[in-house]
């Protein structure tokens, strides 16, 4: 939804760009050429040489996630090129670009060779500065030149790609919501997202609570994220990385030994499987029993007779499963010591949210006396 959002602004701002509310972006680009023509460019955001709102930046990147830019040398623009470059930026020559000089070609004479000084604005009737002149050139790599001149018999005229996904502009109406929506879902996640699997064991009222019941959990955003992947099959495992991507990728970053799946990380790891021992073990000695959890427990949650205990257990299960999240990015092992301290900063945070569910969590941490003595 994110991307589709940057992209629909993205189509306003070429349909409508003379607007009131595009002055400020229409001037930011006028520096490049304009928002048409960056856009088909073999650019890089950091090294374009503005100053982009952070908006801005996540536009572009979005479009550069989305356009395929079919290389070939005699249509390569010299301007917003991400390897074309002076003092590590790229360039942008508006009088040139009035002139309709953006390609490589338009610097070479019928035999291949760059035209000199006098004879490049003599053809163009401009009058370039010789610094000017031999900085565009000087930073335009040889391999390119060379790719032309080899093949400037067999070259037509160059031009611009046109501004098209998937074979359709992006003014058309075709470009809607839900055509933007599923290019980037075919795009960005070529592999099928099997979520609605992983819950086909359960009745529609128990998967509508397994849906929304977290929600209302008083726990940070960032806890619930990670939950959230997990119920979904998203997460960002090595191995999910590996499937939809086809990175390579390391072996578990806590055994070092087996394939980082989901499962394994949060569950079938050594390391993983001892934390949840001792958690099973520290709840069972606080008069909260239950079985040892299952891989289905650590995803979805528990289902229990005692609506409190399940409560306080699944946010507990929550706050565990971001602990491993962190671990494996701060690249250490997981720790139960470690994990109470959690625990402990974790109550002292409900101690201080005037909240039902914050209130009610306070309170069963309490009574069961998991952080204090």
């Amino acid at each position: 939804m994110n991307g589709v959002l940057k992209l629909r602004w993205l189509q306003s701002f070429l349909k409508y760009g003379d607007v009131v509310w595009f002055v400020v972006p229409t001037f930011v680009f006028k520096k490049v050429g304009g928002i048409e023509f960056l856009l088909k460019c073999d650019f890089e955001i950091s090294k374009l040489p503005l100053q982009l709102s952070t908006f801005h930046q996540q536009v572009l990147l979005q479009w550069k996630m989305m356009f395929k830019h079919n290389f070939s040398p005699h249509n390569v623009p010299i301007w917003n090129n991400r390897v074309i470059l002076s003092g590590r930026k790229s360039m942008f020559m508006e009088e040139w670009w009035h002139k309709q000089i953006w390609s490589i070609t338009r610097l070479l004479d019928d035999n291949g060779n760059v035209f000199n000084l006098e004879e490049f604005n003599c053809k163009y009737g401009i009058d370039c500065l010789k610094k000017n002149c031999e900085k565009v050139v000087r930073n335009i790599p040889e391999v390119l030149i060379q790719l032309i001149k080899n093949n400037l018999s067999n070259s037509s005229s160059p031009r611009l790609h046109k501004i098209k996904i998937d074979y359709v502009d992006i003014v058309d109406k075709k470009c809607n919501n839900k055509f933007l929506s599923q290019y980037l879902i075919n795009t960005i996640y070529p592999g099928k997202t099997r979520n609605t699997l992983t819950l086909q064991n359960f009745d529609i009222a128990i998967i509508s609570k397994i849906r929304t019941k977290y929600l209302k959990f008083p726990i940070p955003p960032k806890f619930k994220e990670v939950h959230f992947k997990m119920l979904n099959n998203i997460y960002p495992s090595n191995e999910f990385i590996k499937d939809r991507f086809k990175f390579d990728v390391e072996n578990c970053g806590f055994c070092n030994t087996n394939k980082e799946t989901t499962k394994h990380l949060f569950f079938e790891c050594v390391e993983v499987q001892q934390l949840w021992r001792r958690l099973h073990n520290f709840l069972s000695s606080k008069s909260i029993d239950m079985d040892f959890f299952s891989f289905q427990n650590i995803q979805f949650g528990l289902f229990l007779n005692n609506d409190n205990v399940e409560f306080l257990v699944n946010n507990i299960i929550i706050v565990t499963k971001f602990y491993i999240h962190k671990c494996r990015f701060a690249k250490c092992s997981p720790s139960f010591c470690a994990l109470k301290n959690e625990f402990l900063l974790f109550e002292r945070c409900l101690s201080k949210i005037q909240n039902a569910k914050a209130e009610k969590l306070y309170e069963l941490m309490k009574k069961f006396r998991l952080v204090s003595p």
